[in-house]
């Protein structure tokens, strides 16, 4: 299982950066959950629904914790539109 322990960590030393997670969601969320990191962190799964259809609520509810929005992907052709989906695009 992954640990996620490492977030607050990120979120605090790169305040201005989205965060941008790659994984099965298999795992446990951070101790210390901010707001504003939450906000701006967001997760692709990947084939969580074929490898871990058992524990998919679950590792939603997880992600869904520490992510302001998750997607998931099947295969790997998935992938660059799953990014697009979640990098927001800068304001002109």
């Amino acid at each position: 299982a992954t640990d996620f322990s490492w977030l607050p960590q990120v979120w605090q030393a790169f305040p201005q950066h989205r965060v941008l997670l790659l994984t099965d969601g298999n795992g446990y969320p951070p101790k210390a959950i901010l707001p504003s990191g939450r906000k701006r962190t967001s997760a692709v799964l990947l084939q969580v629904r074929r490898n871990l259809p058992q524990n998919l609520e679950q590792i939603e509810a997880t992600i869904a914790s520490f992510a302001s929005s998750f997607v998931h992907v099947d295969t790997l052709s998935e992938l660059a539109s799953a990014w697009a989906l979640l990098i927001p695009r800068r304001m002109q």
